[in-house]
């Protein structure tokens, strides 16, 4: 049931949230990014069940919804500048 979103955020404007790993996409930028100074942010969120609740110490920015899903936050997996 676990899986990931992503987004990029490329110059202060986010991209739509995916589903799907934007490897292309982030190849793209970081082959352009030093000649015109992107700055670039790629990110990742986990999507899993209330289970995780109870291991974290702080649950800010965790977001539970219908049918015992949470949204964790979104984690920085990569950055350009």
């Amino acid at each position: 049931m676990d899986r990931y979103q992503y987004r990029i955020t490329l110059n202060n404007t986010q991209s739509p949230i995916t589903d799907e790993y934007p490897g292309d996409q982030w190849s793209k930028i970081a082959e352009h990014q030093e000649e015109r100074g992107y700055h670039a942010i790629l990110e990742r969120r986990l999507i899993t069940d209330e289970s995780i609740l109870p291991l974290l110490i702080n649950t800010k920015g965790y977001l539970k919804l219908k049918n015992n899903i949470v949204l964790c936050p979104f984690e920085i997996m990569a950055e350009l500048q």
